[in-house]
């Protein structure tokens, strides 16, 4: 179902083809963005896309970027969707899951706008 949607995205990203691998993943470099990786999650009975952004931080600042992060993310202040903060290995990662039914090119894109706004923010 989604695969039409996932191509459509990619269409707007200027990549035509792209789509999910065997195992369900496509990953992209993007500049000025960062890594973004869309993942297949869930359960056959209730299958989701993971939409997840990271971005290299300098180790001296990762813990004061992750913390601003966190607190821009918390479910009190970000009720658009709820989008988990990781930090590893000095990269702040952001993933944000969708339905299946839900998945669309509009809403992949902005959540990838959002999540992109909330790495730019934290380094401020």
């Amino acid at each position: 179902m989604w695969d039409y949607e996932i191509n459509a995205f990619g269409e707007r990203l200027g990549l035509p083809s792209l789509a999910l691998n065997e195992e369900g993943r496509a990953t992209l470099v993007i500049d000025d963005v960062g890594t973004l990786t869309l993942q297949k999650t869930g359960t056959q009975s209730a299958p989701e896309l993971a939409l997840i952004l990271s971005r290299p931080v300098q180790s001296t600042e990762a813990a004061a970027h992750y913390r601003r992060i966190a607190e821009a993310v918390h479910w009190k202040r970000f009720a658009e969707r709820a989008v988990q903060a990781a930090l590893f290995r000095d990269s702040l990662i952001l993933t944000a899951r969708m339905q299946e039914s839900e998945v669309s090119a509009a809403l992949l894109e902005n959540v990838l706008r959002t999540l992109t706004a909330l790495l730019d923010a934290a380094r401020h």
